[in-house]
C-alpha cells in the first residue's frame, strides 16, 4: 500500500480508538457492559475490536440496536471509564490562597496538585482494557508508556498498581533534584519501569496515551511559558517589598506569594493550564520520561 494509504489507515484507526475511549464514559452501565462483551467476542475471533466497537457505538447511539447482550466481559473487554476530562486554562480563575492552603491537607503527595486535578476532572478513572486492545491502540499511533511502583508502607506493588487503574489518583511528587514538576512519572522503556518497581512485575503498569484529542507539552516550552506568567507576579512582589509592606497591602502581598508558590511547580502550572501530559528533558534509551497529569486521557492495561 502507498505510504499515504498507510498514514490514512493509521489516522482512521487512531480516530476510531479516540471515539471509543470518549464514548464509553458517557454511556449507561448496561450499554458499556454490552459493548465490552461484543469487543471481547470479536477479539477472541480475531476481528478488529476498534472497528467493531465503533460500529456498535453507532448502532446503539442511533437506537437501532436496543438490546445489547449482557454478560461477563472477556479478557479483551474495555472496563467502564470516566469520560475523558478536557482541561481548560484556570490560571486566572482560581483562588490561590485557598489552593496553596491545600498543601496542608492530609493525604499523600502534592495536595495542591490534587485539588487542581479535582477542578479539571483529571482525577477520574482511565480506560482499562486487556493487552490485545492496548497493542492495537499503540499500533494505531498512540504513545506506549510504563509506570513502575514498588511495595512500601505495608502496601504491595500490586495494590499500588491497581490503585492507579481503579482507585484514588495519587498526585505524585518528583524528586527535588529532578526539577521537572510534580505529577505521574512514566517512561517509554519497560525495563526502567521494572527497575522502579524493584523487579516486581506486578508493580509495572502499561498504558497508552492517544496522540489525538490530548494536549501535550514539552518541559522546555512549559518552563518558558511559566516564566512569562511568573515575571509580573515577581515584579509586583518586589514593588511591595521595596515600598515596605503596610497593613493595607499585606493581604495582597500574601496572595501574590501564594500564587507564586503554586505556579512555581511545573506540574501544577501545566495542570492549571489544562495540559494532559508533558515530556521532560530526562531521557533513556527509548526516549523522554513523561509527566502525566490527566489520568482520564490514558488507556491502561489490566
Amino acid at each position: 500500500m502507498p505510504k499515504g494509504g498507510d498514514n490514512g489507515a493509521r489516522q482512521a484507526a487512531e480516530e476510531a480508538a479516540e471515539r471509543v475511549v470518549n464514548a464509553l464514559g458517557h454511556w449507561s452501565r448496561s450499554t458499556r457492559e454490552g459493548l465490552s462483551t461484543g469487543i471481547a467476542d470479536r477479539t477472541r475471533r480475531g476481528g478488529s475490536a476498534i472497528s467493531a466497537a465503533e460500529g456498535d457505538a453507532a448502532r446503539q447511539i442511533s437506537g437501532s440496536d436496543p438490546g445489547a447482550s449482557l454478560g461477563s466481559a472477556g479478557p479483551g473487554a474495555v472496563s467502564p471509564a470516566t469520560a475523558r476530562a478536557r482541561g481548560r486554562d484556570l490560571i486566572d480563575e482560581v483562588d490561590y490562597v485557598s489552593l496553596w492552603a491545600k498543601r496542608n491537607d492530609s493525604g499523600p503527595g502534592d495536595r495542591a496538585l490534587a485539588e487542581i486535578y479535582r477542578m479539571q476532572g483529571f482525577d477520574g478513572l482511565p480506560t482499562v482494557t486487556g493487552p490485545a486492545e492496548v497493542d492495537k491502540i499503540v499500533k494505531a499511533g498512540s504513545w506506549e508508556l510504563f509506570r513502575g511502583v514498588a511495595a512500601r508502607h505495608g502496601v504491595s506493588a500490586r495494590e499500588y498498581a491497581e490503585q492507579f487503574r481503579s482507585g484514588p489518583y495519587l498526585p505524585g511528587r518528583t524528586l527535588g533534584y529532578v526539577g521537572v514538576g510534580n505529577g505521574t512519572w512514566v517512561t517509554p522503556l519497560k525495563s526502567e519501569a521494572v527497575r522502579y518497581a524493584a523487579g516486581d512485575a506486578e508493580g509495572v503498569v502499561r498504558m497508552a496515551l492517544p496522540r489525538r484529542g490530548v494536549r501535550i507539552g514539552a518541559y522546555g516550552d512549559l518552563a518558558a511559558e511559566q516564566s512569562r506568567v511568573l515575571a509580573p507576579i515577581e515584579q509586583e512582589i518586589r514593588q511591595f517589598k521595596d515600598a515596605g509592606a503596610r497593613v493595607e497591602t499585606s493581604d495582597r502581598l500574601w496572595a501574590l506569594e501564594d500564587k507564586r508558590a503554586v505556579l512555581d511547580d511545573a506540574g501544577r502550572f501545566a495542570a492549571l493550564r489544562g495540559y494532559d501530559a508533558y515530556t521532560t528533558p530526562w531521557r533513556n534509551a527509548a526516549g523522554e520520561y513523561w509527566i502525566v497529569l490527566n489520568r482520564t486521557a490514558l488507556v491502561v492495561e489490566r
